[in-house]
């Protein structure tokens, strides 16, 4: 509700960290996979268009990630030019 009730009429990148296997206890469990699909589902109700990274989650650190952030930072580029 949050981007909605704003009316940014913004980019919205949607990342999710990826899960360490050396930290599923109840304590360090984030869920990030399921939490992106929901996050997402949410945005596609409310009608919020959204971009994805390339992988479905992703550690922000990658290479993979500073591209699609590259990538990102295009779009809005080309948002804010309309």
């Amino acid at each position: 509700n949050t981007l909605r009730w704003a009316g940014l009429d913004v980019p919205v990148l949607v990342h999710a960290f990826a899960d360490d296997m050396t930290k599923m206890d109840l304590h360090w469990r984030r869920d990030s996979f399921c939490g992106k699909m929901s996050a997402c589902n949410n945005l596609h109700q409310y009608g919020i268009k959204y971009s994805l990274t390339s992988l479905h989650t992703m550690d922000p650190e990658s290479d993979a990630f500073r591209a699609d952030l590259q990538d990102f930072a295009r779009v809005c580029r080309v948002v804010r030019g309309l």
